[in-house]
C-alpha cells in the first residue's frame, strides 16, 4: 500500500487532504507514489489486526534474501475508496523498467439501486493475466494511486490484492545456478 516503502510495511489507510478548489476548472487529483518489494515474508499483525508502520527488521531483509524466488504473477486488482480517481484509478508498475503491469479504475455507482448507489465505489476490474507475468519475489514494483482532492477523505486505501504462483525449478535451472 502506498503508506509502506521498502523500509517500513504501511498502515494501510491514509487520509486525502483538501489541495485545491475545482470551481475553477483545476484538476484536483493528487498521485501517492511508493516503492515496495513484489513479495514480503508474512509478519505477525501484517495483513490483518496490528498492522501499523512495522518496520522491516535487519531479520526480515535476511528473509527476503534468502526467500528470493522465481514467481508468476497471474491475478492484480487495486484497492480505493470514494476518491479514487475513475480517470487514473491506481497502477502497479516494475520499478525498473516503467512497465505498467496492470491499471485498476473505480466504477462509481450512479443509481439508487443497491451495487449502484451513486457516488459509490460499486467495482474495479481486476487484471487477470492469460500469460502470467514472471518476475523475482524479491523485485521492487511502484504504487501509483490517484485520489481526487476537492474535498476531505479519511481512511482511504491504495493496495493492491496480488495472486502469485510459484515457479518451480527446472534440472537445467539449478545446475546454471551452481
Amino acid at each position: 500500500d502506498v503508506t509502506g516503502d521498502l523500509e517500513n510495511f504501511g498502515n494501510i489507510e491514509h487520509d486525502i487532504t483538501p489541495a485545491c478548489d475545482d470551481t475553477n476548472g483545476d484538476t484536483c487529483v493528487r498521485k501517492f507514489v511508493t516503492r515496495q518489494y513484489l513479495d514480503i515474508p508474512p509478519k505477525s499483525g501484517i495483513g490483518g489486526f496490528g498492522y501499523g508502520n512495522a518496520t522491516l527488521t535487519p531479520s526480515d531483509k535476511r528473509a527476503i534474501d534468502a526467500g528470493k524466488k522465481w514467481v508468476d504473477l497471474v491475478y492484480a486488482v487495486g484497492h480505493q475508496h470514494v476518491g479514487g480517481d475513475a480517470a487514473h484509478g491506481i497502477r502497479l508498475i516494475r520499478d525498473a523498467t516503467d512497465e505498467v503491469l496492470c491499471t485498476s479504475l473505480p466504477k462509481y455507482g450512479s443509481g439508487t439501486a443497491a451495487g449502484d448507489e451513486r457516488g459509490y465505489v460499486t467495482g474495479i476490474k481486476p487484471c487477470i493475466f492469460a500469460e502470467p507475468i514472471r518476475m523475482r519475489s524479491d523485485e521492487v514494483v511502484r504504487i501509483e494511486s490517484f485520489y481526487n482532492t476537492t474535498y476531505e477523505h479519511f481512511g482511504v486505501m491504495s493496495l493492491w490484492i496480488l495472486q502469485v504462483a510459484d515457479v518451480e525449478e527446472t534440472v537445467e535451472e539449478v545446475i546454471t545456478a551452481a
